[in-house]
């Protein structure tokens, strides 16, 4: 994950910290042998109504400097990427391959974040998240078979790319 952030003038952005709650979604991989849920990127395996926090140091590209040919700053790792709404998540499904799912998930109010972009979707990079049980978006159909079985909570409206 490379979450990329706009500068404010030349200034390098800073985190902010969550005045409420902020709903956000999460792309994963499911494990079918158990449920749990793995990112496509990092490969992190986290388990659904469960709240993580990253201890790690914040990972930012040229040293923390501003990419002088691109005129961005990026983050690396050490925060929980997520998007900020469920058309910018699905889309990441479909850049990702087949077999994911998007998942709500909650930046906790009083959570460091940033704000920027990944694959041009705005997106955040929190140091706390909640991982819901809750799926919005699966992309085979599948997949929701495995998934009532686990427990998850599936929104009503979902068509799988496979069914359309």
């Amino acid at each position: 994950m490379c979450l990329t952030l706009l500068l404010d003038n030349g200034i390098k952005p800073k985190m902010e910290v969550a005045k409420e709650d902020i709903i956000v979604y999460k792309v994963f991989n499911l494990l079918y042998d158990n449920g749990d849920l793995i990112t496509p990127y990092q490969k992190m395996v986290m388990k659904p109504n469960t709240t993580y926090i990253d201890t790690e140091k914040v990972q930012k590209t040229f040293n923390g400097e501003v990419d002088d040919e691109t005129n961005e700053y990026r983050i690396e790792g050490g925060v929980f990427h997520s998007y900020s709404d469920e058309l910018g998540a699905e889309d990441g499904v479909i850049k990702w391959g087949d077999g994911q799912i998007v998942v709500k998930c909650i930046i906790p109010k009083g959570t460091k974040f940033y704000y920027g972009y990944f694959g041009g979707v705005e997106s955040f990079g929190s140091k706390k998240i909640i991982i819901t049980n809750e799926v919005t978006y699966y992309n085979e159909y599948e997949l929701r078979d495995y998934l009532i079985n686990f427990g998850y909570k599936l929104a009503d409206n979902i068509i799988p790319n496979d069914c359309e």
